[in-house]
């Protein structure tokens, strides 16, 4: 009995240092194989970038229609899932920059055309300094920022928000944090999850709206982590699509009516409209 409770002891010893060794690998796929897609921005797509002791990273920003120093409009932070790049979402965007709103679509190290290695630390220091920036456009009214997260991203924006507050927050697909998403069959005790962007936390100190999306039957974030979160938030919409996974949201993020009412709500315009 003795051998058999060593055996299991150093099995679990060498399953946790394989997985403290190749989570990275799990957490962010994207950044580790081929993307059948185009590396180069379509024409009417701003690249910003930022040097780091890693090389040089980049943000996309797609300026909103309308919007000028005259007539600022407001602007989405849109961060994406864990295997996807910038790349896919700037066709999508386009729902939001033909109503008026900037999006900054701020890419991590690793992925796309960025260089460095992917971690929680170095991708929401840049996630702040696009941020920063983006702010800074006189055609941007500061005071009307959206954060909008899918899956993974979700992780990001929430970590962004700790930093620098929105006006209003989206979260789709998300969980309450690595962690807790981790938690299966085999349970991983939290010290060893190296990025584990925390969500519920920030969701409790922000006093804003947030709008929570969900599938019914999302099989890579549980529902009960959507739950947890609206139960968190000081100000949250939950929706849930029924019969929905986790990759067959509707527009990849949620419905766009859904998102529309909620902006409406919150008094955010979809339209820059001159005084």
């Amino acid at each position: 009995m003795k051998r058999i409770g060593t055996a299991i002891l150093l099995f679990v010893i060498v399953l946790f240092a394989v997985l403290y060794a190749v989570q990275r690998l799990l957490v962010f796929p994207g950044a580790y194989f081929q993307h059948a897609v185009s590396m180069d921005p379509p024409e009417d797509v701003e690249v910003w970038t930022r040097d780091t002791d890693e090389g040089v990273v980049e943000a996309w920003v797609m300026h909103g229609k309308g919007a000028s120093p005259e007539t600022p409009g407001p602007a989405v932070v849109f961060t994406h899932g864990n295997g996807e790049l910038v790349n896919i979402w700037t066709g999508e965007m386009r729902w939001y920059t033909e109503r008026g709103y900037t999006v900054m679509l701020p890419e991590y190290r690793g992925y796309g055309r960025s260089e460095g290695s992917p971690s929680q630390t170095e991708i929401v220091e840049d996630a702040i300094h696009f941020y920063d920036r983006l702010v800074a456009l006189p055609s941007v009214d500061s005071e009307r920022i959206v954060f909008h997260g899918r899956s993974l991203g979700g992780g990001v924006a929430a970590q962004l928000a700790a930093a620098r507050t929105p006006r209003a927050m989206i979260l789709a697909s998300t969980f309450t944090s690595v962690t807790d998403a981790a938690l299966g069959p085999i349970p991983v005790p939290s010290f060893m999850i190296r990025d584990p962007l925390p969500v519920e936390p920030v969701l409790r100190d922000y006093a804003g709206p947030v709008l929570i999306l969900h599938g019914e039957i999302d099989q890579a974030v549980r529902l009960s982590l959507a739950k947890q979160n609206a139960e968190a938030a000081q100000d949250a919409t939950l929706i849930i699509y029924p019969g929905v996974n986790h990759n067959d949201m509707p527009n990849g993020h949620g419905s766009w009516d859904d998102i529309l009412s909620f902006l409406d709500r919150q008094g955010l315009p979809w339209q820059v409209v001159a005084d």
